[in-house]
């Protein structure tokens, strides 16, 4: 019996093995990749601080009253209420300004619950794509929320909080 030449098959055997393990490698590579940008991501959405003020915004906006609020977002999208001036009352500006303050707020916004169509036309507001990635996270899916709005606040530090407001009350 003749002896065969084994060498070629060794090198086939190496090269396909080499192939799955870079096949398989990769296929877990990008789950995990996936699932670490969707960790970052969440890390500055809603942290439990961010909500806290956001909480104390709402209660203390909530006080004024958010008539003159709802007003305005007739004919806008979002509203800036970062600079929101409350009617002759110096104790709850004075207030408004210490929680923005101790809070790291950098911006305060006032929207519907329904956000879609403020998604859908960002350009016109210059916001940074970090806020934008935000935006898309509130997106819904249902129709149209009667008297349901959303508080959203921008943090010195990258990070976004938000709740909803009702006009029914707190």
């Amino acid at each position: 019996m003749k002896k065969m030449n084994n060498k070629g098959i060794f090198l086939i055997e190496t090269l396909i093995v080499t192939t799955i393990s870079i096949a398989v490698l990769t296929l877990f590579y990008r789950q995990i990749a996936t699932f670490y940008q969707r960790y970052e991501d969440n890390y500055y959405y809603d942290r439990v601080q961010g909500v806290h003020a956001a909480n104390n915004i709402k209660t203390l906006i909530f006080q004024e009253g958010i008539e003159g609020l709802i007003e305005e977002l007739d004919d806008n999208l979002i509203i800036d209420i970062t600079d929101y001036e409350f009617n002759q009352n110096v104790s709850r500006q004075d207030f408004y300004q210490f929680l923005k303050d101790y809070s790291n707020i950098d911006k305060i916004y006032f929207t519907p619950f329904n956000i879609n169509e403020l998604i859908n036309n960002i350009n016109p507001y210059n916001f940074d794509y970090l806020f934008i990635n935000y935006l898309k996270t509130l997106a819904t899916i249902s129709i149209e929320e009667e008297n349901v709005y959303r508080l959203i606040l921008v943090f010195n530090n990258d990070t976004f909080a938000s709740v909803l407001i009702e006009d029914s009350g707190l």
